[in-house]
């Protein structure tokens, strides 16, 4: 896993990432959403 990878899971299980600003990021290709819980 790549280290942003691990920031964006650690902001949004700490509620520090909005919806908009994950999928953002998604978009993007710094996260997968399937892996982002909730």
């Amino acid at each position: 896993m790549r280290v942003i990878e691990q920031l964006v899971h650690h902001f949004w299980a700490r509620g520090a990432l909005t919806r908009e600003q994950a999928l953002f990021l998604v978009g993007h290709g710094f996260a997968r959403e399937e892996d982002l819980p909730g």
